[in-house]
């Protein structure tokens, strides 16, 4: 059971107390675009035990996932959450009336609607982040982003990337060009993988 705060569901029909892992639970895994399930918790959990103030996703599609690391900062003072979306699947106006719906403490959550991410990198690069989710370009045209990410982070800030699967096999220039020693990847039965990534 996932551990963070519970509240009472804004649905009009309901009044149960939600859990995080009922909110969890209760979601559409379905559409090819989202995050599975296993991320969304393993999402959550690193939030949880890492408590980062700042964090940036990058690709917000629907929400949800910004939406679980906001609720994971439960015990973190002044939390921060900064998604990016170009919005090329989702509307703005959908993005912020999932957020409304499910994250009672939506004004942690800072929109950047129809932006791509790596024009958002380059505007705040003299900023840093605590935490960086990426979800949004894949495969090659992502590693610009990526070395812009890492840059935003602190020591021992965390990058996590999804859809590694699709750049696994550069693992070792990334550890060269990043300087780690270890990637730590969490698989999915539909075969997308997630990778956790700590800079020194």
């Amino acid at each position: 059971m996932l551990r963070g705060r519970a509240f009472y569901s804004q649905r009009p029909h309901q009044s149960h107390i939600m859990t995080d892992q009922e909110f969890i639970d209760s979601q559409d895994y379905s559409h090819a675009y989202t995050t599975p399930k296993i991320h969304v918790e393993r999402l959550y959990k690193e939030v949880v035990e890492r408590r980062p103030r700042k964090i940036l996703e990058l690709g917000t599609f629907q929400g949800l996932t910004a939406v679980v690391m906001a609720r994971a900062q439960a015990s973190v003072i002044m939390p921060d959450v900064h998604t990016v979306d170009l919005n090329d699947q989702v509307s703005k106006e959908a993005q912020i009336s999932y957020i409304m719906e499910y994250e009672p403490l939506s004004n942690s959550i800072r929109l950047h609607p129809e932006m791509k991410s790596i024009d958002f990198l380059r505007r705040v690069k003299q900023d840093t982040y605590d935490l960086i989710f990426h979800d949004s370009v894949h495969a090659f045209q992502a590693i610009p982003e990526y070395f812009l990410a890492w840059n935003s982070l602190p020591p021992d800030g965390t990058l996590i990337i999804h859809d590694w699967n699709q750049v696994q096999r550069w693992s070792s220039y990334f550890k060269e060009a990043f300087g780690i020693d270890h990637i730590e990847l969490c698989p999915s039965e539909c075969g997308r993988i997630l990778a956790i990534l700590q800079k020194p």
